[in-house]
């Protein structure tokens, strides 16, 4: 097989990625909670659930209102959105009514992040309905009686402790997923019901307790059905006088959820190395094939050449220029696509032959520190380090007006850390969507935690950037 049927029997990245794309969607619709992408002031995308919720069902997600023009404005305030307008992003994290198709208002929990979309930055809504746990408390206000049976109907584990730690009320659900009834647990102590987590919740109940303020944990729980994923919220509960006499716990299982992060995370690390095998495949096939070819005919045209008649000498001359320009400009490309020194010889000769060429091309010193990087890591770690510090530094060149960068790799036994910084004009990363920058830093942020790390930009104008990756290398080597 020649290198260039060896070139086309990759398949192409954007195959595969639309066919993992698929299957991450399908399981987006298996989720109980909605799911809904916008970009700007437009739905991309919306699952079964949130169709469901919303009344949207059938209707393309571009024909659909954006998640916040269906927010309504909270009590005593004007306006369509509880966030001030279409213009502005969803919140992070709340809780808001929305109206639904049919004009039915719902009370939602909204969780929002940014995610790349399409090659562009948009929002990823995790959309909750708790117009239920809404009503529940209205009952509790209303009839004791009343508020058990909706405790009791709802699927989510509810549990009320006192400040020991002691179960002064559990619904059916959440005794059915200890496999017992609400009777087996009231009256006992947090430690029995819980051997191995008993001691945190306790911790947090008089957390939350002693500050007065609900918050949210995520962890895992052993069960009798098995291991499961809480995200749990502790909500202080306090009499007619204000003092908090118990905290209320409400859980949702989140464990499809994480499942659907580490699907998530298997779609970006898939996509990059798609990405970085079509790099490889044009970059040899630019290198041993049209770089041979340029050189080959240099070869062949140089007697040819060296005989023709004096006063063709210019054109000669320029010709002769033009094929070198060429095989230079050939062999710049190959190199920007793929440099073959990452895969013979290993990350640290990489990241030096780069600090090397870029410090040439651009005038940008680079001070490169560097430890415990004499040894072999995964092809998708070096990769990912080597494309972060790349774009890091590109971005330095382009944007921050300096003359000098540090770049920092640092290995240990469990986490290789890449650290970039400049002493440039900085930027507002609250603003950096809209500039040319944001799809480096996206891309950036995504080979990183497709590889179950992370990538934080910290800048301001005038003070410099500093961008930090973190790589776990076990999972990575997994």
């Amino acid at each position: 097989m020649t290198k260039r049927e060896e070139t086309r029997a990759v398949p192409p990245a954007g195959e595969e990625a639309a066919e993992i794309a698929e299957q991450y969607a399908a399981l987006l619709d298996t989720m109980e909670e909605g799911v809904v992408i916008t970009r700007g002031n437009a739905t991309r995308y919306a699952n079964r659930a949130f169709r469901e919720m919303t009344g949207w069902v059938g209707v393309p997600a571009e024909n659909m209102p954006s998640l916040l023009a269906m927010i309504m404005p909270a009590f005593g305030e004007s306006g369509n959105g509880s966030s001030g307008g279409e213009g502005h992003r969803p919140p992070l994290c709340g809780e808001y009514r929305i109206q639904c198709r049919d004009g039915e208002i719902k009370h939602v929990q909204i969780t929002s992040v940014p995610v790349p979309y399409e090659g562009a930055s948009a929002d990823l809504s995790v959309v909750r309905d708790i117009t239920e746990y809404r009503r529940i408390e209205v009952a509790l206000l209303e009839s004791e009686e009343k508020f058990r049976v909706i405790l009791d109907s709802t699927r989510t584990p509810i549990v009320y402790y006192d400040l020991e730690g002691n179960v002064l009320l559990i619904n059916q659900s959440g005794a059915a997923i200890m496999g017992g009834v609400p009777e087996d647990f009231i009256g006992r102590r947090v430690h029995d019901i819980f051997p191995k987590e008993g001691r945190a919740i306790l911790r947090r109940v008089k957390r939350v307790a002693e500050g007065g303020r609900g918050r949210e944990f995520e962890d895992s729980v052993v069960l009798p059905i098995g291991e499961r994923w809480f995200l749990s919220s502790f909500q202080p509960v306090r009499d007619v006088g204000g003092k908090v006499f118990a905290v209320m716990t409400v859980s949702h299982d989140v464990t499809e959820r994480k499942r659907l992060a580490e699907a998530w995370r298997d779609f970006s690390r898939r996509l990059v190395e798609a990405q970085e095998q079509e790099r490889r495949s044009v970059a040899r096939e630019l290198h041993d094939q049209i770089g041979q070819n340029l050189t080959a005919l240099k070869l062949l045209l140089g007697p040819v050449l060296s005989r023709s008649a004096p006063e063709n000498a210019g054109v000669i001359a320029e010709a002769r220029r033009l094929i070198d320009e060429l095989v230079g400009r050939v062999r710049e490309i190959s190199l920007d696509l793929r440099p073959s020194m990452l895969d013979d010889l290993g990350l640290l000769p990489a990241l030096l032959w780069l600090v090397e060429r870029y410090e040439s091309q651009t005038g940008v010193r680079v001070i490169f520190k560097h430890m415990g990087l004499d040894r072999s890591f995964p092809p998708s770690v070096a990769t990912a380090v080597y494309r972060i510090v790349q774009e890091s530094l590109t971005n330095v060149a382009r944007h921050a007006r300096t003359d000098r960068a540090v770049v920092t790799v640092m290995a240990g036994d469990e986490t290789l850390t890449v650290h970039i910084r400049d002493e440039g004009i900085g930027f507002d990363p609250g603003s950096a969507g809209a500039s040319e920058a944001s799809c480096g830093l996206i891309g950036m942020r995504e080979r990183a935690q497709s590889l179950g790390g992370e990538l934080v930009v910290s800048s301001m104008p005038g003070s410099g950037t500093d961008v930090v990756a973190r790589i776990p290398l076990g999972l990575s080597e997994k």
